[in-house]
């Protein structure tokens, strides 16, 4: 049996981030919510572990729409 995070789940990670969406063999994947400890945040599409797709971001004071490819913002 492989040990994958797989389905839908929340990670908290030690330093404070915390990640909550979809995981295929261990990667985000699909729809998530991505909360930094700056109040910062990312809600949308993962593919292997990277934002992709259509997503939101939130840089503390207003949410913005936006396209990413392989992570970055287009």
């Amino acid at each position: 049996m492989n040990n994958y995070l797989e389905g839908f789940g929340c990670f908290y990670f030690p330093d404070g981030k915390l990640y909550q969406g979809f995981y295929k063999k261990d990667k985000k994947s699909g729809f998530g919510l991505f909360k930094l400890p700056n109040n910062k945040e990312y809600m949308g599409e993962w593919k292997d572990g990277k934002r992709e797709g259509e997503g939101w971001f939130f840089n503390g004071t207003k949410w913005k729409k936006s396209r990413w490819v392989n992570n970055e913002r287009t």
